[in-house]
């Protein structure tokens, strides 16, 4: 007789859970997600189970989010794996364009190019390098990528240290599942960026005759030029009477440090 209610009891436990509280209401027991396929494919009604939310509000959920990443394992799994730092990291949308101009001379800090980040509605973020080699520049995506966020959209010119299969950028693009889109020859007007190092160019030149600025603080002087082109509103239709940094991070830019004094005051 023991034997029989063993198996009674076991045969119960797989289809029913314990009810702790005695209220006599079957509850099901947890079920375990199982895969035989490498990659997770999610449809609204996946969703809608595992939200608990309805079909409806899963159809809007999986239009209005974004699934870059996808599950490279069949599980359950069998061993931990690293947290993916990218899922942490703002999503920047439009189109973003890159560019490298030089400087005829070397900066106190050794910097001879900058690697210059554009937006149409006039921002502009600098990262200034000591040469204009494949890890300079990827380097200075993944810089702008942890101090902004991804880009959607990235557009840069045909130059080999930006278009090479195995070149750094190419490989923070794959990383971040950045689109990416390469300029025709002769082409200036496909890369946005070349007209935003035009215009910095032009605030440089002039703040730099009209406080005297030495030539080896280009990249200081350069730096100053786009932050506070970054928190000065514009007349631009993507800005929409905005500043740059604020449509950029969704933030209202704090611009305090900016007022007491100019670029290369004299402070006794």
């Amino acid at each position: 007789m023991g034997d029989l209610w063993s198996e009674i009891s076991i045969q119960a436990a797989n289809v029913y859970a314990y009810d702790p509280l005695g209220s006599g209401i079957d509850v099901p027991e947890q079920r375990t997600f199982v895969s035989t396929d490498r990659h997770t494919k999610i449809t609204a009604d996946i969703l809608s189970e595992r939200f608990a939310i309805g079909p409806k509000t899963a159809r809007a959920t999986l239009r209005a989010t974004r699934q870059s990443g996808s599950r490279s394992a069949i599980l359950p799994l069998a061993r931990r794996y690293k947290a993916d730092r990218r899922y942490q990291l703002h999503h920047l949308d439009g189109k973003f364009a890159t560019d490298t101009f030089y400087s005829t001379q070397k900066s106190l800090t050794g910097n001879t190019c900058t690697q210059l980040f554009s937006h149409k509605c006039g921002f502009n973020a600098p990262y200034h390098m000591e040469r204009a080699n494949g890890d300079c520049v990827g380097s200075a995506l993944g810089d702008f990528i942890h101090e902004f966020g991804i880009p959607e959209n990235l557009t840069f010119d045909g130059a080999l240290v930006q278009t090479g299969r195995k070149t750094l950028l190419q490989n923070n693009l794959r990383k971040y599942h950045i689109k990416w889109h390469v300029s025709q020859p002769y082409r200036p007007n496909e890369n946005p960026a070349e007209g935003s190092i035009r215009e910095v160019k032009k605030k440089y030149y002039r703040l730099k005759s009209k406080y005297n600025v030495p030539d080896r603080l280009w990249d200081f002087l350069v730096t100053y030029v786009c932050e506070i082109g970054n928190v000065t509103a514009t007349s631009s239709k993507y800005s929409n009477g905005r500043t740059p940094l604020e449509i950029i991070s969704g933030n209202t830019p704090e611009i305090s440090e900016y007022l007491d004094f100019s670029f290369y005051d004299y402070v006794a």
